[in-house]
């Protein structure tokens, strides 16, 4: 299990940070595998992954990134893995291929619903916005933030989602973007993933990866010095 630590000292105290991955996929697999055939690179949980909405045969392995490809394109599709954790640290790289390429997280896993709750961060090329959305069904979506940005088809954009407790900010790390809000909602399922809305068709993803990050043997310190050492 991949670990990283660090040590932090800030006005006489000193953390230890331990760094978990607890969910990583570069999607290495034969072209044509299906997501849920796919087994990740690291899957602490052990479920991999599940299509939630939409046909199976829409997520698949292509070229070693996950191809998500709409065949009807008026429903909303979305695939998730349950990391086990709430609280984490969520990177990843996507290829926008449509109007509506999300990524959905801590999500309540109920298959079925219209979309699924929980919560995505939006690249809208059609809105030419990059949005923070809460999702309660179909017809209850909340924009909570948002930042305007012209993406284009074929855009490639690197993401990190921090999550802590009802604290969520989300990172267009390309360009620049942070959009934050505070919100309860959802704030203990463990379920991440993409998905495409109505509109949208062949995104890709790449190099996922969901990490807990841990404080812990917090000691006192003589002087006010501030270092960070990670061996």
């Amino acid at each position: 299990m991949p670990l990283t630590r660090c040590i932090v000292a800030s006005r006489n105290s000193v953390s230890r940070i331990i760094e978990k991955v607890v969910v990583s996929d570069t999607f290495t697999d034969s072209d044509g595998t299906l997501l849920e055939a796919h087994t990740p690179d690291i899957d602490d949980v052990g479920l991999g992954w599940t299509v939630q909405r939409g046909d199976p045969a829409e997520f698949k392995i292509d070229n070693n990134e996950l191809l998500i490809n709409l065949n009807n394109l008026t429903n909303t599709d979305q695939a998730t893995i349950d990391a086990g954790i709430s609280d984490c640290v969520i990177t990843l790289t996507m290829e926008l291929g449509g109007v509506n390429p999300v990524f959905w997280f801590r999500v309540n896993g109920d298959v079925g619903n219209a979309p699924e709750h929980g919560f995505t961060v939006n690249m809208g090329i059609s809105a030419s916005l990059f949005r923070l959305s809460r999702v309660e069904g179909v017809t209850n979506q909340t924009l909570l933030d948002s930042a305007g940005h012209l993406y284009a088809v074929g855009e490639i954009v690197d993401l990190r989602i921090t999550l802590n407790g009802d604290s969520i900010i989300a990172e267009d790390l390309t360009h620049g973007l942070t959009l934050s809000a505070t919100d309860s909602f959802n704030q203990n399922e463990t379920e991440y993933g993409p998905g495409e809305n109505s509109g949208g068709f062949l995104c890709r993803m790449d190099n996922l990866i969901i990490k807990e990050v841990i404080f812990r043997d917090q000691i006192t310190r003589p002087d006010s010095s501030a270092i960070i050492v990670c061996p």
